[in-house]
């Protein structure tokens, strides 16, 4: 109890004169003679190690050892190879709310909310990033996919929808991609919509199914016209002179559209 006792208050004193502690068995000592412990305590500088050090993945900058930032890290996970357990979890009354896997897979319970600011008025930044790589050589239809999942009425979790970014040509210098949307129809995945890298550049959008205009208020405009609503061009006609102003009306919609021109 002494030796337990002599640790605990000499670890507190490192903690107390702001230098780094790395934590290992003796963490449970530090919890019980802290309470409630702050590390009120610059980053040190250097890769090796961070001001919190947890795991016994190594220290000192050997093979397989932590490499944090060489500026400082606040508080570095390190586990040694072959471990497979989770690198952290935060529990909300013993219900998951943040887990980190060893694989790197993060689960979170609830929304998440990214935030960027800076000082742009008409610029674009990145708040989310999916990076697919490979060992092997990237061919046609390498790809990434960010899915959803909904709960069916029987309480089970369902692929609901998902977007996928693939490679069509994967040629260094060349390279082109596509963009699918995809989505459940009775339990079958399908993909109504493609916007691909081929044909006139920059693109094209290719739609499998059916394609429905919802609102007919909606207007319509092709190959560069400005758009228009829905056009009029007449009742059905026998009579030479009738038939006759329905074609020119038929002929008007379809200029006015985009999809003939004079």
């Amino acid at each position: 109890m002494a030796v337990t006792t002599n640790l605990g208050i000499t670890l507190l004193e490192v903690a107390s004169a702001g230098k780094e502690v790395q934590i290992n068995t003796a963490w449970n000592v530090i919890d019980a003679f802290l309470g409630n412990p702050i590390f009120d305590a610059a980053a040190p500088v250097t890769t090796e190690r961070a001001l919190v050090s947890i795991g016994s993945g190594g220290w000192t900058g050997g093979a397989g050892h932590f490499t944090g930032n060489a500026a400082g890290t606040l508080l570095g996970l390190n586990a040694p190879s072959g471990f497979t357990g989770d690198l952290m979890i935060a529990q909300l009354n013993g219900e998951n709310r943040f887990v980190l896997e060893d694989t790197g897979a993060l689960s979170l319970v609830g929304g998440m909310s990214i935030t960027r600011t800076d000082a742009g008025t008409n610029n674009v930044v990145g708040v989310l990033t999916g990076t697919h790589n490979t060992s092997g050589t990237a061919a046609a239809g390498f790809g990434v996919q960010y899915q959803s999942f909904l709960e069916d009425a029987a309480g089970t979790p369902r692929e609901a929808a998902t977007i996928q970014a693939r490679i069509t040509d994967a040629t260094a210098g060349t390279w082109g991609t596509n963009i699918g949307f995809l989505v459940y129809r009775s339990a079958v995945l399908g993909e109504p919509l493609t916007v691909r890298s081929v044909g006139t550049a920059p693109g094209e959008v290719r739609v499998q199914g059916d394609f429905n205009h919802a609102t007919a208020a909606g207007q319509v405009g092709f190959f560069g016209v400005t758009k228009v609503s829905r056009q009029s061009v007449g009742a059905a006609a026998t009579d030479p002179a009738t038939t006759q102003t329905l074609v020119n009306n038929i002929r008007t919609a379809l200029v006015n559209y985009g999809l003939a021109q004079t």
